[in-house]
């Protein structure tokens, strides 16, 4: 029959309808002869992959069974694979690369793209949840990197320093330290005539006879007494004795004890409240040029 083949042992020669095929010695056997040591294979083991690790390079050689590693060994290091270069090669791919973190204290979260943020201040990439300035102390960082700036250039420049550059130096610092006194006289001189000025205009300033506050100008006062004692403005209403005509003529005859008097035409009115609506009806646009100096002063002041 062609259906299968015999045993290759001769001490069985069994007719087997699925042979098995030895990958060593290519024998047909049958199902009981089949493993190497029931039909005693003479080249056993010569797919038998073995490795043995190089002292020096840290590779891994390859050897089997029919070899002696001592030979394989030296033929490895006589074609020149055992070397230095191989080894660092060898680390380099097997190693690992580092995950970028968060630049926060105490955060260990990994940062992918989706995920970090760039801070411009100081330079660094953080997670989205310590992203403010407080909360990657951003501040105490900046300082650090200008301290460390700071400190790399000054040791730059205390070694590339000449025997010269002392008295470069003391003659800069001397310069610099007259320009600070000259500046520091200025402002304070600046200041004094700042305060000379203002003690200057408290004394000539106008008063509230109400609330007695102080003003630098009529129209200011004008304006607070509308604007916060409208009641005692608008209780009384100038009588003819209080119109102009009669006003200026009592300014003739001379001022009586009391009355107050306009500082633009000065004309005598007998209380407050008169004046005050003179003014308003004779002197609309001096109160308009005060009002406008008010508050180019106040401007002045804020600058």
């Amino acid at each position: 029959m062609d259906i299968g083949a015999h045993c290759s042992v001769p001490a069985c020669h069994q007719q087997d309808f699925l042979p098995f095929t030895c990958d060593c010695c290519s024998g047909v056997f049958c199902l009981d002869h089949r493993s190497y040591d029931t039909h005693e294979c003479p080249k056993a083991g010569s797919h038998d992959r073995r490795v043995v690790q190089c002292p020096v390079c840290k590779q891994m050689i390859r050897w089997t069974a029919e070899q002696d590693v001592n030979v394989v060994w030296e033929e490895h290091v006589r074609i020149g694979q055992c070397t230095r270069e191989k080894l660092q090669q060898q680390k380099a791919q097997h190693k690992k690369p580092k995950k970028k973190r968060c630049a926060a204290d105490g955060c260990r979260e990994v940062l992918l793209t989706s995920n970090q943020f760039h801070c411009n201040k100081c330079a660094q990439d953080v997670c989205l949840k310590h992203r403010f300035e407080a909360d990657h102390a951003c501040e105490t960082k900046r300082q650090a990197q200008r301290q460390q700036w700071l400190g790399g250039f000054k040791s730059r420049a205390s070694t590339s320093a000449k025997p010269k550059t002392s008295q470069f130096q003391k003659n800069a610092q001397n310069a610099a330290a007259s320009v600070v006194n000259g500046t520091k006289s200025a402002v304070s001189s600046l200041v004094q005539n700042a305060k000379a000025a203002g003690s200057a205009v408290t004394a000539t300033s106008e008063e509230c006879p109400m609330c007695h506050q102080k003003f630098a100008y009529v129209s200011q006062l004008i304006a607070h007494v509308n604007r916060t004692h409208p009641d005692n403005s608008n209780s009384s209403r100038p009588s003819a004795a209080t119109s102009h005509p009669v006003a200026r003529a009592a300014a003739g005859a001379g001022v009586p004890a009391g009355s107050e008097v306009c500082p633009q035409c000065r004309a005598v009115f007998p209380n407050l409240t008169a004046l005050i609506q003179h003014a308003e009806t004779a002197h609309t646009g001096a109160v308009a040029a005060g009002r406008a100096g008010a508050i180019d002063q106040e401007k002045c002041s804020i600058m």
